[in-house]
């Protein structure tokens, strides 16, 4: 029971990994070349590339706004800062 389970693992795995390589030649990715080919996330190509820091903010350009997302993103970089600390035994 065990190699079939190992067995049909690896066949999953090479499936997944040949329709990766696949995705990457539909997009004009090919392997071995230097490209990237990124996921945005999101089924709908309409849908507004917002990084999630922002979109809390109504228009993150106004001014005001502005100084509240940079203090946001200094708040979770310290906090980030602080924890990664502990998950590295720094103390």
């Amino acid at each position: 029971m065990r190699a079939k389970s190992l067995t049909d693992s690896q066949t999953a795995w090479t499936t997944f990994l040949d329709a990766i390589a696949q995705a990457r030649a539909d997009v004009g990715c090919p392997e071995g070349g230097d490209s990237e080919a990124w996921f945005r996330g999101h089924t709908h190509a309409d849908y507004d590339l917002m990084p999630s820091l922002f979109r809390a903010f109504k228009d993150p350009n106004e001014e005001p706004t502005w100084t509240r997302v940079f203090n946001k993103e200094s708040d979770l970089f310290w906090e980030f800062a602080a924890r990664a600390r502990e998950l590295h035994g720094v103390v």
